[in-house]
């Protein structure tokens, strides 16, 4: 009916033992939804090669329901040498399916110290190309009211089903050129980007001749345009849009064609703003 203590001690003792090396086996499924993450996640644009998960370790993968979902247990860092940034992304979800992307976090942008004069140069100029013609450039033009003074071009199609509202040469018949102000409110230094049906935007800069090898691409040409053609979507008919060109809920606004080619491996931060042009 004792209740006996006894502490021990044990003794250390040092033993030099030979290398060991731990090794999993790879497996091979996390690597193909790996890759497929990359594709839709950072892109297939002309920048893409230059960007790269630096961690991709922390991501997790599920397949479900038709969707490839990704989750991570630590911020994504992306390193991107076309831009000269380091990116921390905070993922907070991620579908994939045959159809559509469809992901949101929070980023954070540390500049890379250029090696040389001529390396700064080239990110400069990769930067305001990746800029231009953007959703983040578009939504800011139309909370400033100069859409139509930098470039885009709107037509608006309020039909609720615009493709199939068309004539045999592939022209939708209700669709019709807009201003700024027909879609966007604005008020104060933002707005609201609110409209119903499908917005057409073009903008006067080349296509990237990747798009037209992206999974992405559903046309049949081989020849890129001369402008760059898309097509945005807004769920729950308005969306919020911050003075940098942020939206509240940036899965409300739905983007195909040419925005719907540009990722993570295009993405600026929310303060990057053109370089005046030199006089």
């Amino acid at each position: 009916g004792q209740t006996l203590t006894t502490s021990l001690r044990l003794e250390e003792a040092l033993r030099s033992v030979g290398f060991v090396r731990v090794e999993a086996p790879a497996d091979p499924r996390w690597r193909e939804h790996l890759d497929r993450f990359e594709e839709a996640f950072v892109g297939e644009s002309s920048l893409a090669d230059s960007a790269r998960i630096v961690n991709p370790e922390v991501l997790e993968f599920r397949e479900g329901g038709g969707a490839l979902q990704a989750t991570a247990a630590k911020p994504l860092v992306v390193e991107n040498r076309a831009l000269g940034y380091r990116l921390t992304y905070d993922l907070r979800q991620f579908a994939l399916t045959d159809g559509e992307v469809r992901y949101d976090g929070d980023e954070r942008f540390e500049a890379l110290a250029p090696a040389s004069n001529a390396e700064a140069a080239r990110w400069a100029a990769a930067r305001a190309g990746a800029y231009r013609g953007s959703l983040r450039h578009l939504l800011r033009a139309l909370a400033a009211g100069t859409s139509g003074e930098e470039g885009f071009q709107l037509v608006l199609d309020e039909s609720a089903e615009a493709t199939l509202n068309t004539d045999a040469f592939g022209r939708s018949q209700s669709a019709r050129p807009v201003s700024a102000a027909t879609v966007f409110r604005r008020e104060g230094r933002g707005g609201a980007l609110a409209f119903s049906g499908l917005l057409t935007v073009r903008y006067p800069e080349p296509e990237d001749p990747a798009y037209l090898t992206s999974r992405w691409f559903t046309g049949t040409r081989t020849d890129a345009y001369t402008e760059q053609r898309s097509t945005l979507e807004v769920r729950g008919g308005a969306v919020r849009v911050d003075p940098r060109g942020t939206p509240a809920d940036p899965l409300a606004v739905v983007t195909r064609g040419y925005l719907g080619f540009e990722r993570v491996a295009d993405l600026l931060p929310a303060d990057y703003h053109l370089p005046p042009r030199p006089r």
